[in-house]
């Protein structure tokens, strides 16, 4: 079996609600290969909409006709054919691409799990450096929670819990060490962890 190294710094929202939540650096260690749905509609929306200069140009390259770039409808358009020429892992090499190498995956064509079932089932989750032998989301209730246990030598994690919404309805804050938590009625800061020196 392979070892998929999954790093994801920063998860945008669904086109729904137009937010633009971030997470700290995430890297996820698993034996089983697979591409994921998340991943790829990730890259689908950040590449469209952050990169569309750079985008222009990649279509130019591959022989579609400038005249047909010059407006945001004709842009979409455009790329949604080009997008469905390219195969997932074509998609994802295309956002490390743009993003200058800040993300970095190994994975294979066929997409198979969600991210959640990727940071449910993987062997090892690394969190801002702290790695977790375990990482439980809990998504049957109103308020999921996250826990974690560390194997991080000489520390223990007391406490891991994260109440949040929805995965991409948490935002980071990397001065604080909170997560920003918002649904549709109020917002809460929540400490993600706890860390023990032995």
């Amino acid at each position: 079996m392979t070892t998929t190294v999954f790093t994801l710094t920063q998860a945008y929202a669904s086109e729904q609600n137009g937010n633009i939540p971030h997470i700290p650096p995430v890297r996820v260690f698993s034996t089983e290969s697979g591409a994921y749905d998340y991943l790829v509609v990730f890259a689908k929306n950040r590449i469209l909409d952050a990169f569309q200069d750079c985008l222009r140009d990649t279509l130019e390259g591959e022989g579609y006709d400038i005249e047909d770039l010059n407006t945001d409808e004709g842009l979409i358009e455009q790329f949604d054919h080009f997008i469905d020429h390219k195969s997932n892992v074509d998609i994802v090499n295309l956002l490390v691409e743009f993003e200058g190498g800040d993300f970095n995956f190994d994975i294979s064509e066929h997409p198979t799990q969600s991210l959640v079932e990727m940071l449910e089932n993987a062997d090892l989750v690394e969190i801002n450096g702290i790695k977790f032998s375990s990482f439980t989301i809990d998504l049957n209730d109103e308020e999921c929670a996250i826990s974690c246990e560390t194997i991080l030598p000489n520390h223990t994690v007391k406490e891991c819990n994260i109440g949040y919404t929805a995965l991409t309805d948490a935002v980071w804050n990397s001065s604080t060490k909170y997560w920003f938590v918002t649904d549709d009625h109020e917002s809460y800061h929540v400490r993600t962890f706890n860390l023990v020196q032995q």
